[in-house]
């Protein structure tokens, strides 16, 4: 009985000790004030553009001339001041193109570079009537599957130029330039004329030139 007695004490004992709040502890909350800086606004005022025209103009045409001949291979460029703002393209961009020297490298007919070229050339005759001219350079190699892609591409509107010759051509290939000029008039006469129609007309022309050059096959 002594021994039930103690055990029914030493659990009285523990519920006391466990329900016994800890010493030291504070019920009151501590609450931090957080600072916001005060917000700066952000000034849009560009005293350049403040500058008169012709000022800005003669600013524009020295940041955007180029001494060297500009490549088009790689796509149309552009300029990091050009992509500045909406009013800096608009007054910077025709004085780019009318400045600067373009050169487009002519290879074995192929006719990627002159959908984009196309394409800039009829934004900016439409938006600030200036033709978009450049110098067509390189060494074709015979590729009727590459002509005939660039002649299909003419005949719906996606080129907008006719064959034009590399500046340096061998005479050895004038009659096969005369040939070629005459299937893009072929061509241009031809536009109200399905593709498949033209297309059976052009076969004629190469049989022609592979007469001229076996590479043409």
């Amino acid at each position: 009985m002594a021994d039930s007695s103690d055990q029914q004490a030493q659990l009285s004992e523990a519920k006391d000790t466990n329900t016994r709040e800890p010493r030291g502890t504070d019920d009151t909350t501590t609450t931090t004030a957080v600072l916001t800086p005060p917000q700066v606004p952000v000034s849009t005022h560009c005293p350049l553009l403040e500058l008169p025209p012709e000022l800005r103009n003669s600013i524009w045409e020295y940041a955007v001339t180029e001494q060297a001949k500009l490549p088009l291979d790689g796509g149309i460029p552009e300029l990091p001041l050009l992509l500045a703002c909406k009013q800096i393209r608009e007054e910077a961009w025709p004085i780019f193109y009318l400045q600067n020297k373009f050169t487009v490298r002519d290879t074995d007919y192929n006719s990627d570079i002159y959908t984009h070229t196309t394409k800039r050339s009829r934004e900016l005759k439409r938006r600030y009537k200036i033709r978009f001219q450049y110098k067509t350079i390189g060494t074709r190699m015979p590729n009727w599957p590459n002509l005939m892609t660039r002649l299909h591409r003419y005949h719906e509107g996606l080129v907008s130029h006719h064959f034009i010759k590399p500046s340096r051509v061998p005479k050895s290939e004038s009659v096969t330039n005369g040939l070629l000029g005459v299937m893009f008039k072929t061509v241009e006469n031809s536009k109200s004329r399905s593709w498949a129609q033209v297309e059976m007309l052009l076969e004629e022309y190469h049989r022609v030139l592979v007469r001229i050059d076996a590479r043409w096959e």
